[in-house]
């Protein structure tokens, strides 16, 4: 009797929980982060290689994560681009992407701008995704997107928070991009 007062209370408690505010903007990924006011200020930090690949690798599939030291995309890192730290990995159907430890946040988004690529970042690192599973896994890490050409694309109700580079936005969305 006991167990079954206690299913009644849970199904009652997750009935009710959708009630109230029910929206077809609360449903879409992404939509929380901009409810609860996520700022680039409230970003996660990952200030080494180690953290970053814990980080991706919670979220997606982050395999065999690597420095290679004769790396064509090597000029990355450094003062210009504002990145200490590079590293590599790859998901189950060997889609790359970029781990990277940034040390200047607006050195780094002027080159992302330069370089017309939208990256998702953190405090101090950024993700730079090229496959679409690993996109949607972060889309709510609690990373923020950022996108310097094609605003417009962002939908209304998703976060459009300026960057640290003119013309460039952070945001909760990363669809379409």
């Amino acid at each position: 009797m006991l167990r079954i007062a206690g299913s009644a209370a849970v199904v009652l408690m997750l009935a009710t929980a959708g009630c109230g505010g029910s929206s077809e903007e609360g449903s879409k990924p992404g939509a929380n982060a901009a409810k609860e006011g996520k700022s680039s200020s409230d970003l996660p930090s990952a200030g080494t290689m180690a953290e970053i690949e814990t980080f991706v690798s919670a979220r997606a599939t982050c395999l065999n994560m690597s420095i290679r030291p004769n790396d064509p995309d090597q000029e990355w890192v450094g003062e210009e681009w504002g990145i200490e730290e590079r590293g590599v990995c790859g998901d189950e159907n060997r889609a790359g992407t970029n781990l990277l430890v940034v040390n200047n946040m607006k050195a780094f988004q002027a080159q992302a701008k330069k370089q017309r690529r939208a990256y998702f970042v953190g405090k101090d690192f950024a993700v730079y995704a090229q496959g679409a599973t690993t996109k949607e896994a972060l889309q709510d890490s609690g990373l923020l997107f950022l996108v310097c050409k094609d605003r417009e694309k962002i939908p209304s109700g998703y976060k459009k928070e300026p960057a640290l580079v003119n013309g460039c936005v952070l945001t909760d969305y990363a669809h379409g991009f």
